[in-house]
């Protein structure tokens, strides 16, 4: 195994995780779907989805085949050691040959469906343009596999920023722009949301992290600041101002915290709207567990 390929990161994105070489980077993050690439090009795509009843790898291929509408597939048998490692779930090898949607261009590759009865659920792991020699690297590569699904917290980790949130927090929409990243959840009657800015140097070249997040806090107030660090905003509601936002379907309470990381030249944000009694509470309880990844 090439040097590079020993040095491994944690990719966790909504109930899976995965150990992927630190020279692997995403350049397709969906809901339950992930593409990752190096210099070279593509070399790792990564599907995941509920399976009610029987497990059936020619449906599944099919739905796979809409990204490749050319694509022929066909069955492979992948490498004896791989055998025993896959035994304890129901697996198919396949193969392919023709143009990706996402790629634009023709490629082949293989790929294994791997069924887990408990979870119900079925991954599928893609690498285009197979190589032999890496056949070891894409074998551990489905050892570190773990789904999250029954736990009560489920973990977060992608390019360089890591949580742990509730498992009822539900992906709303995210958003990977250069400089800001931004994570929305739903959590009951709560919304939140994650953000990570960057160069934090620059972006606090002339005002300080209170100035910083006037622009997000909305009607919140800034508390005053006792670490130049972190910065917080709060809003409650009360009275007829409360029931005013209520009928409007606005949030009776806004809690908004950022914190700057020079040794990292970030700033993490977490921003929940919801209800003045839980928005406070959730935002505690988030921040204990966002940090650079």
């Amino acid at each position: 195994m090439h040097p590079a390929e020993l040095s491994r990161q944690t990719v966790a994105w909504n109930g899976i995780s995965l150990q992927v070489p630190t020279s692997w980077y995403p350049t397709v993050v969906l809901d339950r779907y992930l593409l990752f690439a190096e210099e070279s090009g593509p070399v790792c795509g990564l599907k995941w989805q509920a399976t009610r009843g029987r497990f059936s790898p020619d449906s599944l291929c099919k739905k796979l085949g809409r990204r490749m509408p050319s694509a022929r597939f066909q069955p492979w048998q992948p490498p004896p050691s791989w055998e025993r490692p896959l035994a304890p779930c129901p697996w198919y090898g396949f193969q392919w040959q023709g143009e990706q949607v996402e790629l634009g261009e023709r490629q082949r590759g293989r790929g294994i469906l791997l069924y887990l009865p408990k979870e119900q659920r079925t991954v599928a792991l893609q690498w285009p343009n197979f190589r032999d020699e890496r056949e070891q690297l894409y074998l551990q590569l489905l050892l570190s596999l773990r789904h999250h699904h029954d736990q009560a917290y489920i973990p977060w980790q992608l390019f360089d920023i890591s949580a742990r949130l509730p498992a009822a927090a539900r992906l709303r929409e995210h958003s990977f722009l250069p400089g800001r990243y931004s994570l929305a959840f739903t959590l009951a009657s709560e919304r939140l949301a994650l953000l990570r800015f960057k160069p934090a140097a620059e972006l606090l070249r002339n005002s300080g992290l209170g100035e910083f997040g006037t622009f997000l806090a909305g009607p919140a107030q800034l508390l005053p600041v006792t670490d130049p660090a972190r910065a917080r905003w709060v809003y409650s509601a009360g009275g007829a101002q409360a029931w005013l936002r209520r009928l409007r379907r606005q949030p009776t309470g806004i809690a908004l915290q950022l914190r700057h990381y020079p040794e990292h030249n970030l700033i993490l944000g977490v921003h929940v709207q919801g209800s003045s009694a839980k928005a406070a509470a959730l935002l505690d309880s988030v921040l204990n567990h966002y940090h650079p990844g």
